[in-house]
Parts: structure tokens; C-alpha cells; sequence
């Protein structure tokens, strides 16, 4: 009886050890994490959610790779442009923007 006594009284201190250590920020509710790579790189691409994928190659030109793929009644098509400044990545269903990226090309040395 002894030994399950101590048992769970070292049980009780790692847990509230590991309790008072966690992050005491977790229960705020400001948010002080940077934006998403997908939400500050979807700005710089000019490319909205629903733009069809005329209005993108209007806007960024000639694509450089295009792939499509059809499951049921879905299309989706992965578009992507590149240029000096990086690669654009857009992914359309049915014709529609649902999904886009820009990643800046490495700078030169």
C-alpha cells in the first residue's frame, strides 16, 4: 500500500513539474505568432481565392508548367510561373483559384 502511495505522490510531482513548466502564454488569446508563409506570400503573388485561371495567366503571363487532373466531377490544375524574381504556384478546381504560393528565388552571392 506504501509503495502505490509514493507511486502516485511522484506521479502528481512530474505533472505539476511539467504543468509549471509549459508555455504560460497558452491560454492568451493576442496572437503575437508571424502570418503564415501561405497568407504573406499569397499577397505578393497578386493571385486571389476564385480568380479564374484566365484572369491569373492575364495577370503573370505565360506559364511555365501546367499539370491537370481530373477525379469525378473535380478538375484541379497545378499552375506554376517562374521569373527571376521566383515561382509562382497556383492551384485551381474547376477553374478556380483555391491555393497559391510564391517562393522567392535564392539570392545571388
Amino acid at each position: 500500500m506504501f509503495n502505490n502511495a509514493r507511486l502516485i505522490l511522484a506521479a502528481l510531482v512530474v505533472s505539476s513539474t511539467l504543468v509549471a513548466c509549459g508555455d504560460n502564454d497558452a491560454t492568451s488569446t493576442e496572437s503575437t505568432a508571424a502570418p503564415s508563409a501561405t497568407a504573406s506570400t499569397a499577397s505578393m503573388t497578386n493571385v486571389e481565392t476564385g480568380m479564374s485561371e484566365q484572369a491569373a495567366a492575364d495577370l503573370l503571363g505565360e506559364a511555365s508548367f501546367s499539370q491537370t487532373t481530373s477525379i469525378d466531377a473535380l478538375t484541379i490544375t497545378h499552375t506554376e510561373w517562374t521569373n527571376n524574381k521566383g515561382t509562382t504556384s497556383v492551384q485551381f478546381h474547376n477553374g478556380k483559384a483555391v491555393y497559391n504560393q510564391f517562393v522567392a528565388a535564392p539570392a545571388a552571392d
